[in-house]
């Protein structure tokens, strides 16, 4: 979330990672459900952050790659600093924790084809980085204004290609990514696009899903059920009040009581498991290749700035 506001590294994310990761983890917990977690490589240097990380593991979850250091604005650096990123990540997750990340998120949904092909050269499965909403504009104009006129990193969070992408997970063409490719490979790469309402193209995440009614996500999650979704989550939406630094409360949502978004969140997750049965990603590519899966899969995601998992 630094990066995202262009705020100087004075905030110290350590005990916002200890305090809402383990939420989290109750909470799915309590529902019954498993998530995959996006880590920023750089953070398990911190022995608690990696603890945490472990517990989250022995929990059952999955752990993804979302990069080593969270640069802003990926998909625009050089190919040499975007492989350099991804390829860190990917090491230090596997000689830390022991598990080779076969899923990646980009930092502020910004992926090209550029991008992708890198994924495909490491041999990742899935890249969970598309935001194929018709209010990305919108979210990039807020992203500025947020920002009180700081020096923000170059960004065009997906840029405007996003929107014409599908809402269902698919496999992205090797030039274009927001197109299908022709042929369909199971053990190429796939793309699980952030959750928007299907033909409408609204966000259906749970940091705007606080912004709106209930019956937002009653019409959402009626309008998709007819095809595989991603649930998107932020730590910054089980903490409390008083437990975000004051940098960070330019973001949505933060004056919600911790009660409050604890009793919404449920309330999500809830609903989604009364119309979807409910997997991670990586058992989803497994019913692709012919397993007693349901193929209607809801993977439920956590990721976070400023750290997010």
């Amino acid at each position: 979330m630094r990066e995202f506001y262009a705020l100087k590294p004075v905030i110290d994310p350590q005990e916002i990672f200890e305090i809402a990761i383990p939420r989290f983890l109750d909470l799915f917990a309590s529902c019954g459900v498993k998530a995959t977690f996006f880590i920023i490589a750089k953070d398990l240097e911190n022995p608690s952050h990696r603890r945490m990380a472990e517990r989250i593991l022995e929990d059952g979850h999955q752990i993804a790659n979302h990069t080593y250091s969270h640069p802003f604005g990926l998909a625009l650096l050089p190919k040499s600093e975007i492989k350099r990123e991804i390829e860190s990540a990917h090491e230090a997750i596997q000689r830390i924790l022991g598990v080779e990340p076969v899923g990646f998120r980009a930092p502020g949904y910004n992926v090209d084809s550029e991008v992708l092909e890198i994924l495909r050269e490491m041999g990742y499965r899935y890249d969970s980085s598309v935001f194929p909403s018709f209010i990305n504009p919108l979210y990039h104009i807020a992203h500025r204004i947020l920002a009180h006129g700081t020096d923000l990193p170059n960004s065009d969070l997906g840029g405007l290609n996003t929107m014409r992408c599908p809402t269902e997970p698919y496999q992205p063409n090797h030039l274009h990514f927001w197109q299908r490719d022709s042929g369909r490979n199971v053990d190429g790469l796939w793309e699980f696009p952030v959750g928007v309402i299907p033909y409408l193209k609204l966000p259906m995440h749970a940091n705007f899903l606080l912004l709106m009614p209930r019956l937002y996500l009653q019409i959402a999650l009626s309008l998709a059920a007819s095809q595989p979704h991603t649930f998107l989550f932020h730590t910054v939406e089980l903490l409390e009040c008083d437990e975000i630094p004051p940098e960070l409360k330019r973001h949505p949502n933060t004056g919600l009581s911790l009660a409050t978004k604890r009793d919404c969140c449920g309330m999500y997750v809830a609903e989604i498991k009364k119309r979807f049965d409910v997997h991670t990603t990586e058992e989803y590519l497994l019913d692709q290749k012919g397993s007693s899966k349901p193929v209607l899969d809801m993977p439920v995601k956590a990721c976070q700035p400023p750290v997010s998992v």
